[in-house]
Order: structure tokens, then C-alpha cells, then sequence
């Protein structure tokens, strides 16, 4: 005699599946989020580095001095 206990568990699988595939959006979701939350982070530190190290030319006369005197800056060391 065939009763429904000798059935495979289809149901009890999908079930136990499926969390996994509803938070996968979501941790991918939260990676890029994380990934751009480090971009702008390093952004923001590489920008104010930049400006710290190029401080005394931010006075230029013509853009051609302002290129000058920030390659002499990079170029001190």
C-alpha cells in the first residue's frame, strides 16, 4: 500500500530552502553597500591628502602656475 510517509519530502525542502534564496539579494544588496561605503571612504582620505599636500597652491594666477607648483610639491617628496 502506498501512503503519503513514503512520498519524498518535496515540500519540507523547498521550505528549507527558500530563506536561502530570499536573503541572497539582500547580502548582495549589503556587500555593494559595504564595497561603496569603502570607495567613499577612501576617497574622502585620498582627497584631503591631496589637498593637505598641494595647501600652498591653492593660489594661483593661471592654472599653468597651479600645475607648477603641484608638481613641485610631489616632486619634494
Amino acid at each position: 500500500m502506498h501512503t503519503r510517509e513514503d512520498e519524498p519530502r518535496t515540500d519540507v525542502v523547498r521550505t528549507l530552502d527558500l530563506p536561502a534564496r530570499r536573503n541572497g539579494p539582500a547580502v548582495a544588496a549589503l556587500v555593494l553597500s559595504l564595497i561603496a561605503i569603502a570607495v567613499s571612504v577612501l576617497a574622502a582620505v585620498l582627497l584631503a591628502w591631496y589637498a593637505d599636500r598641494t595647501q600652498p597652491c591653492h593660489r594661483p594666477d593661471r592654472f599653468r602656475q597651479y600645475r607648477e607648483c603641484v608638481q613641485q610639491q610631489f616632486h619634494r617628496g
